[in-house]
């Protein structure tokens, strides 16, 4: 086993890598978003900086279709300023044959830092989106789980959303890798 620093910020041993850090969670999005099951995963890791933490990835990207063809793009860096409204620029676009919808989970720094949401249809102009509340939070959930009572969140979505993440993190292909053993 390479170094570790206290934090584990920049060991893949530690923190899992951008891919399993960030995507698990577009996972989870995408199989709740779409009702259908994550079927193909293909992509890449970049590494741009910090060569003295060789398996510290900073950008991601991969390609995913689901079961019943839908496809997404999901991408993340490390890259985010320091002067940045948020802790990063989470953004969802859907786009289909009949309209567009785009949710940026930290707001706009123009509008606001609340979440927002817009759509525009084949037969409706611009739209906001708004936010549902959810039955419960995800806390809650966890919690009744443990309760013995029955939870929003499945063992199934934990597994499936899981098993896509590590199935992409194995097969993404490797850019700007240094030569690193054990990455």
């Amino acid at each position: 086993m390479g170094k570790i620093d206290r934090l584990g910020t920049f060991f893949k041993q530690q923190s899992g890598g951008i891919i399993v850090d960030l995507f698990i969670h577009d996972f989870d999005l995408l199989r709740w978003l779409t009702g259908q099951e994550i079927q193909l995963i293909s992509g890449y890791m970049a590494k741009n900086i910090l060569p003295e933490y060789p398996s510290f990835y900073d950008v991601a990207c991969l390609h995913v279709v689901m079961e019943g063809g839908v496809t997404a793009q999901l991408y993340a860096d490390w890259h985010t300023p320091n002067k940045s409204w948020t802790w990063g620029d989470g953004r969802i676009f859907i786009v289909g044959t009949s309209g567009v919808a785009e949710y940026r989970l930290e707001g706009d720094p123009i509008v606001g830092k609340d979440s927002v949401g817009y759509k525009v249809t084949n037969d409706a102009h611009l739209l906001e989106i708004k936010e549902e509340s959810a039955p419960i939070t995800i806390t809650r959930d966890f919690i009744n789980r443990i309760n013995g009572e029955v939870g929003l969140v499945t063992h199934h979505d934990i597994l499936a959303a899981t098993t896509a993440t590590i199935d992409a993190d194995e097969k993404a292909e490797l850019i700007g890798a240094l030569n690193v053993e054990n990455v």
